[in-house]
């Protein structure tokens, strides 16, 4: 498909883990091309492709994954905030993981309001030590609802679990 667009000049793919990498075309197929770039993906994939796009002078392939690794965090909102800095993608990680396996044992709907608070105090905290972008906030306000309608059984509006315009 890429091969019938000949004047692309700039390429970039994010989380492209369902890709056929031996099939990717080769750079010299674009005369204009000046940048490729991959930035998530199976490290399988990212082996191929760097031997694909070997010699050419502006590509990039970063964070490849294992197999092991995305059955482990496919779900996981917070799986690419290591990517930028380990520390915070560890806490942050690590916090969803807690909420996850708290949720799991949760028999009562004050233990759901405390694991949903729990939760929030801790990306609270995240916030407060770390410059969290616009994209991480909405990720984790996405991620604040999956835990606590989805993972909880809370039904939306309830009480101690903050609405979508709620600041961190």
């Amino acid at each position: 498909m890429l091969g019938a667009l000949p004047g692309l000049e700039r390429i970039r793919f994010y989380n492209t883990y369902d890709i056929d990498a031996a099939a990717f075309p080769r750079p010299e197929m674009f005369h204009d091309l000046q940048l490729v770039s991959f930035d998530g993906l199976f490290t399988s994939d990212a082996k191929v492709l760097r031997e694909r796009l070997k010699g050419f002078w502006n590509a990039h392939v970063n964070h490849p994954r294992s197999a092991k690794w995305m059955a482990e965090n496919i779900n996981n909102p917070f799986r690419s905030w290591g990517d930028d800095d380990r520390t915070l993608g560890r806490r942050a990680n690590e916090l969803w993981r807690n909420a996850l396996t708290d949720a799991r044992r949760q028999d009562s709907v004050a233990d759901s309001l405390r694991i949903v608070t729990e939760f929030t105090d801790g990306l609270r905290v995240l916030a407060e030590e770390f410059p969290l972008d616009t994209l991480c906030r909405e990720q984790a306000t996405e991620a604040l609802d999956r835990l606590a309608h989805l993972e909880l059984g809370l039904p939306e509006g309830t009480d101690a679990v903050p609405s979508q315009g709620w600041e961190w």
